[in-house]
């Protein structure tokens, strides 16, 4: 059964998809796993990547990376054993994160249509392109997303 402590998961996997930004496309430099140091692995295959923390699988998508520019996209979030869309996570929150007995009793029917304006808004970040810069020198990956640069190391 899914837990309804999930809510945290899209923002973590943003997090992920921020520093996993860069992978791969026609750039197979950076096919292979890359570690961040502090528990999280992007996995990066010929234009899928997967980012995974602690051993757990998080998000995984697409990318394309050519001339040091790279675009990803998070195509699925993975929650209670399974990769889901974003259609999928969005219909796991609402009818597992609320209490289906206090929707029945109409209690929220009132703030649902705010409840759901909020569920979008964070899956809309989640699963909306990044793009970004990157370059591999040896076993280090550089990304640059947003600002924020992040450097991997290959395992």
């Amino acid at each position: 059964m899914a837990s309804k402590t999930w809510l945290g998961m899209p923002a973590i996997a943003l997090a992920f998809a921020v520093m996993a930004i860069g992978c791969g496309g026609e750039d197979r430099a950076l096919n292979g796993y890359w570690l961040d140091g502090a528990g999280g692995e992007f996995r990066f295959r010929n234009g899928n990547w997967e980012s995974w923390y602690l051993g757990a699988p998080e998000v995984r998508g697409t990318y394309t990376a050519r001339d040091g520019e790279i675009r990803i996209t998070v195509t699925h979030a993975h929650e209670d054993g399974a990769w889901l869309d974003r259609d999928g996570i969005r219909d796991l929150f609402i009818y597992t994160g609320m209490d289906e007995t206090l929707g029945d009793a109409g209690l929220f029917a009132g703030m649902m249509d705010a409840i759901l304006a909020v569920i979008d808004g964070m899956l809309d970040e989640l699963f909306a392109p990044q793009e970004g810069t990157y370059s591999v020198s040896g076993d280090i990956l550089t990304l640059t997303i947003d600002g924020e640069m992040e450097t991997l190391t290959r395992r």
